[in-house]
């Protein structure tokens, strides 16, 4: 980052005469409580203006910056949404390999039958910045479409919304995760109409309020794109582009969002025969996987000036991570089988039982949360 960029966030934090050598750098986490996030923020005002920032003065430039868009700022969040048996946690787990063989999540036959809302954590360290424990986490949840039909739908996405407002630190922030992920898959031959499982599931997405309408953070992945035949690349591109299209136009009709659909092929058996390119594989039309995922995310991040999830998140995908990634806040939903709906479980069956309630719901739901910016109060 240029440093007139990092001069005019903090302004009056550097003198124009200069000032003694700083002690030796030193790697730390981002402070814990905001008396020692101000107490560092103000060290910066004995800073000289002529000379380049330190790497903490970037890393607090970064920080607010997110802040600003109403991103997290204690760490990068990843939310995964989308059908039963999509291939989400594949799909991250292929993003994101920790470079040890260690999977972010592991992924087993009954992954489609969870009924939680699990958190995983990647850590890891940026030295650029000298700051260590940096965390992504990464959530899972229930998927879309459930066998036990649309009420338990309800409880499922009701259980996601509960995910937030108990996390020991998203639910004090009210911000909206850094990216939300929504998983299709390519052989899902009924993504059209109001009624599709594609439409209802952003009918329940819109009632959560995670995707901003202001900076879109929403990124649309089209999973098993090769299990559609590709011998002739030109029919398969274009069978590709048509879904890409499609789908586009659907997101947009529902959430009123423009948001990048990436093609990803998860199962890299010999099947598909795709051919390797050093670390990633290469899809039919030469794409390399999953570095057009991970282009997409980068895209979206920068043009959002969403710096703090920029940087953890590029950090996430380059660095070795600590150890291996530990389980995190979790929610499980009620069986509606069991137990009766509450009002609020009631709201996301309507929504996804008929178009026209679905979108009288999703309109009233979705007129504004009031988000408070924790960040720049604690920084002022």
């Amino acid at each position: 980052m240029a440093m007139e960029s990092v001069k005019n966030v903090f302004g009056s934090f550097y003198t124009t005469s200069p000032v003694s050598p700083v002690s030796e750098p030193s790697i730390k986490p981002v402070p814990a409580s905001a008396e020692d996030f101000r107490k560092e923020l103000k060290s910066f005002q004995k800073l000289d203006r002529h000379s380049e920032p330190p790497p903490r003065a970037k890393l607090y430039y970064y920080i607010l910056s997110s802040a600003k868009i109403k991103r997290p700022f204690e760490s990068a969040v990843i939310l995964l949404v989308g059908g039963s048996g999509v291939g989400k946690l594949s799909t991250i787990n292929h993003l994101l390999d920790t470079g040890k063989g260690d999977p972010v999540a592991m992924t087993s036959a009954t992954e489609s039958e969870t009924k939680r809302t699990t958190e995983y954590i990647l850590t890891i360290d940026e030295p650029n910045l000298e700051v260590c424990d940096l965390q992504m986490g990464v959530i899972d949840t229930p998927g879309f479409n459930d066998t036990a039909g649309v009420n338990q739908d309800a409880c499922n996405f009701v259980s996601i919304k509960r995910f937030f407002q108990t996390h020991p630190s998203l639910s004090e922030q009210w911000t909206y995760p850094n990216l939300v992920f929504l998983v299709v898959s390519a052989n899902d031959k009924r993504i059209k109409g109001p009624n599709s499982n594609l439409s209802k599931c952003l009918r329940g997405i819109k009632l959560l309020e995670v995707v901003d309408t202001i900076c879109p953070n929403l990124v649309v992945i089209l999973t098993s794109c090769c299990s559609v035949g590709h011998k002739n690349v030109n029919k398969w591109e274009e069978k590709m582009e048509e879904k890409k299209e499609v789908i586009s136009n659907i997101v947009y009709e529902v959430l009123g969002v423009l948001a990048p659909v990436v093609l990803i092929e998860n199962d890299n058996d010999d099947e598909h025969e795709l051919e390797k390119d050093g670390d990633f594989t290469l899809l039919p039309n030469g794409e390399k996987q999953p570095k057009n995922l991970y282009n997409a995310c980068l895209e979206l991040l920068e043009r959002n000036k969403d710096r703090f999830g920029l940087m953890v998140f590029n950090s996430s995908f380059t660095r070795a991570k600590k150890g291996r990634p530990a389980s995190g806040h979790e929610t499980e939903a009620k069986d509606s089988r069991v137990e009766a709906l509450s009002d609020e479980e009631e709201e996301f069956s309507n929504a996804f039982s008929e178009a026209s309630k679905g979108e009288e719901c999703a309109n009233r739901s979705g007129k504004g949360r009031q988000v408070t910016n924790t960040a720049i109060t604690w920084a002022w």
